[in-house]
């Protein structure tokens, strides 16, 4: 007969098959099960397959799994308590033919137990993976946004990238952003969200999908604060209705918000409109992340046309003793904005005029095409501000890149430029090299992956930004 404790250790199993969340769809997961099998896994099989199989109990429907992914820990005791109380009973009434049982029916509970374990494993890796993508990034990532307060490198690079030296020549092109990072819609909470961020300074609730009810007590919260710094709603599920009154909370406050991140929403043109009323009514911000929102053509004029009157106002009043506070942007992340050629006109007309400005992004907006990138190259030769671009995952071409080239070849400020999958060839690879041959500020070019830009090519890119990079370092005396 079986011990007690290894009665104790067959019970444990499918406790813990009842504490895991149906991820096992996770394809991401599903290969590395076999290879993370433990010793103490294998040593333990043989004792277990001497304890009778217990009768099959009743299949868990898919609303308990969700009870039990929401509060893993009481709902775990309560399944290890039944299947204890079952386990026990069957005991009792197999003991008396656990001796007699053929290994044919051991093996038969040994194939029953072996995939009840690799599906364990699996979907712990599952929800090793589904926690990772939760994680901001950026799009627009919150962290290295914010970081730009504390940052006095003109030459930094805020978004990151992939240096062409870096990227295997036959490396498979990226995804669409949205896509590789797996974006879902938010997750519903129940309940009051205030515990999650009260007493911080900032409030920051991603990828939970707001309730009126939830929207309304984080506005109320909001508008009682005078200390919060950033405000990130990220993949809230907010439309233009539950964006009106978060809106009158950002606009009350006394708080000095200096990021507002509403990536991944649904907020519309009207929504950008009032948002370009905020910028007025708010000096003290310095980064909107609209990354996600189809604000369209209409939405960006109204940004840019704020931004230029508050750029207007700030020159009439510079020299004054004590001149107004004005809100001076720094980052504008208008990625995947359903964006076309009239919206890159309002954009090139903003970085025409504007003073403030360090890093736009432009991802996805795929809509845009030839006479849009040479407008915009236009406005970059005009701008002096700018040390970050972001165009990746648009279909620039390599016309739309000789006409970038032609405008930033007189730029004096643009340190980095992100082009990943942008359809060039190495006839637009060509272009850059020239660039890099004239403007020696550019201190990084991302071309890859998703280019079909020659290793050769890529190759003379590296070498030009490298003499860049060294010319740029100061000189030892």
């Amino acid at each position: 007969k079986p011990s007690s404790p290894v009665i104790e250790k067959q019970v444990e199993k499918p406790a813990e098959v009842t504490t895991k969340p149906a991820a096992s769809s996770s394809s991401s997961s599903s290969g590395s099960s076999d290879s993370s099998e433990t010793e103490t896994d294998r040593s333990e099989k043989p004792a277990m397959t001497k304890v009778p199989s217990p009768p099959p109990g009743p299949k868990v429907s898919s609303p308990v799994i969700e009870k039990i992914v929401e509060k893993p820990a009481p709902d775990t005791e309560t399944k290890k308590d039944e299947s204890s109380g079952s386990e026990d009973s069957s005991s009792d009434s197999g003991s008396s033919s656990s001796d007699s049982e053929s290994e044919n029916e051991e093996e038969k509970k040994k194939s029953k137990e072996k995939p009840e374990e690799k599906d364990i494993k699996s979907d712990s890796n599952a929800k090793s993976v589904k926690e990772q993508k939760d994680l901001p990034i950026s799009e627009s990532d919150t962290d290295k946004k914010v970081s730009i307060f504390n940052s006095d490198t003109d030459g930094e690079n805020m978004h990151g990238g992939n240096d062409p030296d870096e990227v295997e020549a036959g490396e498979k092109g990226a995804t669409s952003y949205l896509s590789r990072i797996g974006v879902k819609p938010g997750i519903p909470v129940e309940g009051s969200v205030t515990p999650m961020f009260e007493g911080k300074s900032d409030i920051d609730l991603n990828s939970i999908a707001l309730s009126n009810e939830q929207v309304t007590e984080i506005s109320d919260y909001l508008a009682k604060k005078d200390d919060i710094k950033t405000f990130s709603l990220r993949n809230a599920c907010l439309d233009s209705d539950k964006f009106e009154n978060i809106l009158k909370a950002l606009k009350t406050t006394k708080s000095e918000i200096q990021m507002i991140n509403m990536n991944l929403n649904k907020l519309n043109a009207t929504s950008a409109k009032e948002i370009g009323e905020l910028l007025v009514e708010k000096p003290s911000l310095q980064i909107l992340l609209l990354h996600g929102n189809p604000v369209g053509d209409t939405g960006i004029k109204y940004i840019s046309e704020s931004l230029k009157d508050i750029h207007s106002a700030y020159l009439s009043h510079k020299d004054e003793e004590n001149p107004p506070k004005y809100c001076q942007l720094l980052e504008l992340d208008l990625g995947d904005t359903a964006i076309g050629d009239e919206g890159v006109e309002h954009v090139s007309t903003l970085l025409e005029s504007n003073t403030s400005l360090k890093t736009l992004n432009l991802n996805g907006n795929t809509k845009i095409t030839v006479a849009g990138w040479k407008r915009l190259g236009k406005a970059l030769k005009k701008n002096t501000t700018l040390h970050t671009l972001t165009l990746d995952f648009n279909t620039i071409g390599d016309d739309g890149i000789a006409g970038l080239v032609s405008g930033l070849k007189d730029n004096q400020t643009l340190k980095v430029l992100e082009l990943e999958e942008g359809s060039i060839s190495d006839e637009g690879g060509r272009k850059l090299v020239e660039l890099l041959k004239c403007n020696t500020t550019i201190l990084d070019i991302t071309v890859s992956p998703g280019n079909a830009i020659s290793e050769k090519i890529r190759g003379e890119i590296v070498n030009y930004l490298g003499l860049n990079k060294a010319a740029a370092q100061p000189k030892s005396s």
